[in-house]
């Protein structure tokens, strides 16, 4: 069994080789959102190396484009996980959401129009090209080659994929997690701010596990993951800053936004 999530692994291997395919070694390239060409030749290697791993998993390891919650059965069903999956993302960051509108009067939908005109580039990588790449490749296609490998029988798979859920989710949410620690190579790199990306990113490779899983679409876990680097990590830092009873308001909603998750989370995703 081990070493089928071994083999599941081969296009998060693709993704991150792809980013660097440009390059000599890691540690020649420079993190840096500035550079717009660099971003767009990385672009243009992961979407080739993402649309052979979704042909590695079609035609090699059989898994088809309604198993891979790309396609089908009907457009209804993923407008239904787009809607179910957005709503949960909502409530569960409700907490950080009115902290910061309310608040610190930001508003988060304003905060990266900038980049739409000076880094445009970068604008559509971060929200639109990388949170569909990365779903297609750490979702779509690793959990599609373990339920392949795992599975013989569609009731079997069933059984199979439920009864390890924890563990289909714990191992791509391990992957999504290293795709983003080859940063900690590159130079000027900000180790402290690494740490904290690495468990923001391994926090939402749980979510989105758990959302591809329990809805069999790419598409909910897509918006969600648009709609979460938006808002960025919670600004749990900023909290300090508030006057006492406003402190105890806002973990107040944090807490609740939680609790509401964990709530219905089960029931949303059925």
């Amino acid at each position: 069994m081990f070493l089928n999530y071994v083999i599941s692994s081969i296009p998060s291997l693709l993704y991150v080789s792809a980013i660097y395919v440009w390059y000599p070694c890691v540690g020649d390239v420079v993190r840096s959102n500035e550079n717009q060409k660099q971003k767009l030749r990385r672009i243009i290697s992961v979407g080739f190396s993402t649309i052979f791993s979704i042909m590695l998993c079609h035609y090699l390891f059989g898994s088809s484009f309604s198993e891979m919650g790309i396609v089908g059965p009907t457009l209804l069903h993923h407008l239904s996980s787009i809607i179910r999956c957005f709503s949960l993302t909502v409530i569960l960051f409700s907490g950080p959401i009115i902290h910061t509108m309310f608040f610190e009067k930001v508003n988060i939908f304003y905060l990266h129009m900038d980049e739409l005109h000076s880094k445009p580039v970068t604008f559509a990588s971060v929200y639109l090209i990388s949170p569909l790449l990365e779903e297609l490749v750490f979702r779509s296609c690793t959990l599609s080659i373990i339920r392949q490998l795992n599975c013989e029988g569609e009731m079997e798979c069933e059984r199979i994929m439920s009864s390890r859920i924890v563990v289909n989710i714990a191992w791509s949410t391990l992957l999504f997690s290293l795709s983003h620690a080859h940063h900690f190579f590159e130079k000027d790199t900000n180790v402290p701010m690494e740490c904290v990306r690495l468990v923001v990113s391994a926090l939402f490779g749980m979510l989105s596990s758990f959302y591809f899983l329990r809805t069999n679409s790419i598409w909910g876990p897509f918006v969600s993951h648009i709609f979460c680097n938006i808002l960025g990590a919670p600004p749990i830092d900023r909290i300090g800053y508030l006057p006492r009873y406003k402190k105890i308001i806002v973990w107040s909603l944090y807490l609740i936004g939680l609790l509401s998750f964990f709530a219905l989370a089960g029931p949303l995703t059925r």
